[in-house]
């Protein structure tokens, strides 16, 4: 497997020379495997995994899964390029269903006028796009014989929850663990539903120093870079990358950030960085 960080920032997409080290994408990896590409959000980093895609021709599949649909998960979608080509690629999406509409009705009234000038059923026309609601809270789907990708719903985010991710192939695991409250009540199913990772990706908005200062920001459903390397040891996971990062926090912040936390086995999410396994 081949990991690719295309988006590691929270809430909304920044730019400027502040942030230039890191990126400043919305969340969205991709996990190159076996002719299949299977995308973890869509955040506006989806658009470069989108062209990445559309580059390489061994790609034959491509699955989607959406975490929650909060907008800095889903705001690349409507221009992820993959979904205006008239080729081959057969292109699956997975997600949650947090209201009374399926998860396919959620995005299409995403892609809806007057707020794109297109609709999902246009870009669905002659191309193998399919949707795929999450019916329970414990989800497994079998890709191919050799991978797996499980999604499991936390209700630590508002208002409406999130799915954690992870992939296992040949293996080897990878686990997504994004926009959660680590709090004592779930602090056990979230190390077990991380257990022996390969590579942790984990939501590090804030810093405990910084959650205690400004007691709001719990109530945005993040966590933290002390979070972060407690769920690493407990679930015994060999990696650690943090991201979504808060789009307030510059190159600089991160860079000292990175300092204080980081190490040989654990590193900060940027765009571009790749990990193998």
């Amino acid at each position: 497997m081949i990991l690719k960080f295309f988006g590691v920032r929270g809430s909304y997409p920044v730019s400027g020379k502040n942030f230039v080290k890191y990126g400043g994408h919305t969340p969205s990896i991709l996990i190159e495997n076996d002719k299949i590409a299977i995308i973890f959000d869509g955040g506006t980093g989806i658009i470069d995994a989108g062209n990445y895609i559309n580059q390489n021709e061994k790609i034959k599949e491509i699955h989607i899964f959406v975490s929650h649909l909060h907008y800095d998960h889903i705001q690349g979608l409507p221009f992820f390029k993959p979904f205006f080509n008239k080729d081959s690629k057969k292109i699956k999406i997975f997600g949650p269903k947090f209201t009374e509409d399926s998860f396919e009705l959620q995005i299409e009234k995403f892609f809806a006028s007057p707020f794109i000038p297109f609709s999902l059923k246009s870009i669905k026309k002659g191309n193998k796009i399919s949707f795929h609601t999450f019916s329970s809270k414990k989800e497994t789907i079998k890709i191919k014989e050799n991978i797996t990708v499980r999604a499991e719903f936390n209700k630590n985010h508002p208002k409406h929850g999130v799915y954690i991710l992870s992939i296992n192939s040949n293996k080897k695991k990878i686990t997504y663990i994004t926009d959660i409250n680590i709090t004592e009540s779930i602090l056990n199913s979230v190390v077990e539903f991380a257990k022996n990772s390969d590579i942790l990706i984990f939501d590090s908005f804030f810093t405990e120093k910084e959650k205690r200062e400004e007691p709001e920001i719990g109530d945005f459903g993040h966590s933290s870079f002390e979070d972060g390397i407690k769920i690493k040891k407990l679930s015994n996971s060999k990696k650690l990358f943090f991201f979504h990062f808060n789009p307030n926090c510059t190159d600089d912040k991160v860079t000292k950030l990175e300092k204080i936390y980081c190490g040989k086995e654990i590193k900060m999410a940027k765009e571009g960085l790749e990990a193998k396994l």
